[in-house]
């Protein structure tokens, strides 16, 4: 399956994300980058499989993760090379219903702090992420009293 995957991969112009090898990371940001620059809109996936806060590592089957901050400096390299804004909206999609919602955007802001602008955003997507979810404040799934199933 692996050549068949790889071709997938490449027919739809994705760019590989290498967390661990700090040189192949610094190609994915430039790529992306360029991509933007071309007028190419970029799907993430910000969220985090190995957060420390949950008992067992990989992505999350339901609900919301804790988001990687990283991808942020898309926005600050992009910026810096175009004078440009870049807008992220996040993207809901529920398994059950089979849709996908759109929240609100938010708009990378040059004039904040770095890391105060990379927390902003993140707190804003995951926040967004929960809502259209219906989601408790953790990113669980809630039952319709508004509780946690157990």
């Amino acid at each position: 399956i692996a050549p068949i995957m790889a071709w997938i991969m490449r027919s739809i112009e994705s760019i590989p994300v290498y967390r661990d090898q700090p040189r192949a990371l610094i190609k994915t940001f430039r790529d992306t980058v360029s991509a933007m620059e071309a007028g190419d809109h970029i799907l993430l996936f910000p969220e985090n499989p190995n957060d420390p806060g949950k008992a067992e590592r990989g992505y999350v089957r339901e609900g919301v993760g804790e988001f990687y901050t990283g991808f942020t400096m898309l926005a600050q390299m992009y910026h810096k090379q175009t004078g440009k804004i870049a807008q992220f909206i996040p993207i809901y999609a529920d398994k059950k219903k089979r849709t996908l919602t759109f929240g609100a955007a938010t708009a990378y802001d040059p004039d904040n702090a770095p890391n105060p602008e990379k927390q902003r955003i993140v707190d804003h997507l995951r926040g967004e992420m929960i809502r259209m979810g219906g989601l408790s404040p953790e990113g669980e799934l809630v039952d319709s009293k508004g509780e946690a199933p157990a």
